[in-house]
């Protein structure tokens, strides 16, 4: 792996611990607070997650990349970024309910963790292949 890929994994790793860690530990705190351990995964603060995800995303990709083919995609990516971070919001208010519910069969068949979930982790996806690219480029050639 030459330096140029090291440095950009190391900066997407720290920005994205940044963003979830505070989450980790308040959802953390909460849960053992609750003596809940599910609402360590079933917490709605995760779609909160997403749109903290989803701004970064947005903020790295339109601070490096700098080229018309880049501004071009930026109005794309605002589309895409928005409507997930609108089921993330719609989620935030659904999943109030999960957290109240004890039983663990049915929160792993719930719409609302799965969706919660699911737009976590392509929040997650953009970060990496939107922003990654975006610092990448932004290291230039060592």
């Amino acid at each position: 792996m030459s330096i140029r890929v090291r440095r950009t994994v190391l900066r997407l790793a720290a920005e994205y611990f940044l963003l979830t860690f505070p989450i980790l530990l308040y959802v953390g705190i909460e849960a053992l607070h609750r003596s809940n351990a599910k609402f360590l995964i079933a917490s709605p603060e995760w779609s909160i997650a997403t749109i903290f995800v989803l701004l970064q995303t947005y903020r790295l990709y339109s601070e490096e990349m700098k080229s018309s083919i880049g501004q071009r995609l930026g109005h794309c990516l605002v589309i895409v970024i928005a409507m997930v971070a609108a089921g993330a919001a719609i989620n935030i208010y659904l999943g109030m309910e999960e957290v109240r519910d004890p039983s663990w069969s049915t929160l792993f068949t719930s719409w609302g963790f799965l969706v919660k979930w699911g737009l976590l982790l392509v929040s997650t996806a953009l970060f990496v292949y939107v922003a990654g690219a975006a610092l990448y480029a932004a290291e230039g050639e060592p």
